[in-house]
């Protein structure tokens, strides 16, 4: 139930990618924020209990988010409001 959280996450990746102009930066920073809230989950869900769970949890955040951007946010208005006219 936790992983849903990745849907979440693309409206805090907009908000540190605001002034990231480099594409291929922002994809590795949206990588990043994935990775760290993976393993957050993979901690708070039971501990580091080897890298296979975490790998799991991780890429399981990144499709989350990937799913939750494609499908919701890339054309609602929260995004326009949050990255402005671009």
């Amino acid at each position: 139930m936790l992983k849903l959280i990745g849907f979440l996450l693309p409206a805090l990746i907009d908000l540190i990618n605001k002034h990231i102009y480099d594409t291929d930066l922002r994809f590795w920073v949206s990588v990043i924020v994935c990775a760290l809230v993976g393993t957050l989950l993979d901690y708070v869900m039971g501990g580091f209990t080897g890298i296979e769970a975490w790998a799991t949890d991780v890429l399981m955040i990144f499709g989350m988010a990937q799913l939750g951007y494609k499908a919701i946010y890339k054309n609602s208005d929260i995004r326009t409001k949050i990255v402005g006219d671009e």
